[in-house]
This record gives C-alpha cells, sequence and structure tokens, in this order.
C-alpha cells in the first residue's frame, strides 16, 4: 500500500490596479486592473518524486555524466551547453 502524495501548492492570482504609463489604443486606456499570478511559496518544501520520475531523473543525470565526460572538439563546453 502506497502512502498519499502531499499535494504540491498551486499558483494563486491577485489583482492589482492599473494604469498605463502611455496613451496606447482604446483597450489600454480603458484597463483598471490587471491579473498576476502568484507562484506558491516553495523553498521549505520537500518534494518526493514518484518511481517513475525518479526513474527518469536517474536517466537524464546518467546522460549529462556521458556527455561531460565525452570527448570531442567541444568537451569543455559540455558542461556549460547542459546547464
Amino acid at each position: 500500500m502506497t502512502r498519499p502524495r502531499p499535494r504540491w501548492p498551486v499558483h494563486g492570482t491577485v489583482v492589482c490596479p492599473w494604469r498605463s504609463a502611455v496613451r496606447g489604443d482604446r483597450t489600454v486606456r480603458r484597463t483598471t486592473t490587471v491579473t498576476a499570478s502568484v507562484p506558491p511559496r516553495i523553498a521549505d518544501a520537500c518534494w518526493e518524486p514518484d518511481p517513475t520520475t525518479a526513474a527518469l531523473l536517474d536517466r537524464s543525470l546518467d546522460a549529462l555524466r556521458a556527455l561531460d565526460d565525452g570527448d570531442g572538439g567541444a568537451a569543455p563546453l559540455h558542461r556549460l551547453l547542459t546547464r
């Protein structure tokens, strides 16, 4: 039996007053509010990938290691190019 996975927090929204800094067309002039997306605070959250995702992460890590260790003309740039 697997334990239930915690729900990851979703983005919220906030409606803010808006005043255009430029004249713009009629639609821009009539706009008085904007809706902004607010990301959740996840800095202290603990993410545990499911087994399928964990396996994919392991495979991608192996592929990055192989690319970093590979030889060739661009070998010194591989780490930079993949990050």
